[in-house]
């Protein structure tokens, strides 16, 4: 019926499609969270594999593959976030002169179909495509707020949380961290925002909305990303409490002396405005020693990698005090 129907539209003939994905009740799935899942993911094949077709989701035990493409992930994401079965992990951004504030950054994870833990490597490209990575980045700072809100009031302690470009320019996005942070006044003060250094100068007037809004209500602004294309100017202009410098310039440290100048004259500018500086991918203990060298802050990478669930991360911490953060 559907394929046969015409209409006329703008002096031209169009015709109707559709796919449809169906799945049954099963009895282990009271809340039919899983049976809806199937339902969609039999969906999503349909369309994939043409007009007018219509796929019956999969049940346990059946072992069919769908395609793990870009619009799978980020469907997939959407509904492990509905489902609240995604979970946050921490990495430690470790001091290198002795802070004693203590960083981790929040890694989210989510769940596939089957079960099983995907990182966001897997799964964040496809969000970033299809416009969806700016639920995740709500979705992080809410359990991160939440994580805070419980048990760390007046530690030393600053979670960071990634916050995409297209999250940034997302209306939604930025009402969700306003209110989220005015509703957590404390907590707030233990958030750290990570923009990326190219979204500063390609959406300027966005990232310094942002930035200003975030830092009023307490939390600190990084620029990620930053080495040898960045433009210095936006140390200056923009209102940021630190800088991550690009992977790059950590992985050649040990080789390059052309990278060790760099990193001693961005830490040299960051110094200058009072902005903390951390080093990525800092992969063994002597890129860590070389780092110290030049006077970096923090730094993250395999050389420090103590993945940690939410609680852990707030054990032994200390009563924030006098001094700098």
């Amino acid at each position: 019926v559907l394929g046969a129907f015409r209409f006329h539209w703008d002096g031209a003939v169009h015709s109707v499609g559709a796919s449809f994905g169906v799945a049954g009740l099963a009895a282990d799935d009271p809340q039919g969270l899983l049976t809806l899942s199937r339902a969609d993911s039999a969906c999503r094949t349909a369309k994939q594999q043409g007009r007018g077709r219509i796929e019956v989701g999969v049940e346990p035990g059946n072992h069919v593959t769908l395609p793990r493409n870009d619009a799978y992930w980020s469907e997939r994401m959407v509904g492990s976030l509905d489902e609240q079965s995604a979970i946050a992990e921490f990495d430690e951004i470790a001091s290198l002169g002795g802070n004693p504030t203590r960083r981790w950054k929040l890694r989210p994870r989510i769940r596939d179909l089957d079960g099983r833990l995907v990182e966001f490597d897997t799964f964040g490209p496809g969000a970033e495509r299809h416009g969806t990575v700016h639920l995740l980045d709500a979705w992080a700072l809410r359990a991160a707020l939440g994580l805070l809100g419980r048990s760390a009031a007046g530690l030393r302690v600053r979670i960071h949380l990634a916050v995409s470009a297209s999250s940034l320019a997302h209306a939604d996005f930025m009402r969700t961290c306003v209110e989220c942070l005015r509703t957590h006044p404390a907590a707030a003060h233990q958030i750290a925002f990570e923009i990326p250094d190219a979204a500063a100068e390609s959406q300027m007037a966005i990232v310094l909305g942002f930035a200003e809004a975030a830092r009023a209500a307490g939390a600190e602004v990084f620029l990620t990303g930053f080495g040898i294309g960045s433009a210095l100017g936006t140390l200056r202009t923009m209102p940021i409490d630190g800088i991550e410098l690009d992977a790059e310039l950590a992985n050649k440290l040990a080789t390059s002396d052309v990278e060790r100048a760099i990193v001693r004259g961005i830490r040299g500018i960051a110094s200058s405005l009072n902005l903390i500086t951390i080093a990525r991918s800092c992969d063994t203990s002597a890129t860590a020693e070389q780092l110290r060298e030049e006077g970096i802050d923090y730094a993250q990478g395999d050389a420090f990698r103590r993945r940690q669930a939410g609680n852990e991360v707030l054990r032994g911490l200390h009563p924030v005090g006098p001094g700098r953060t």
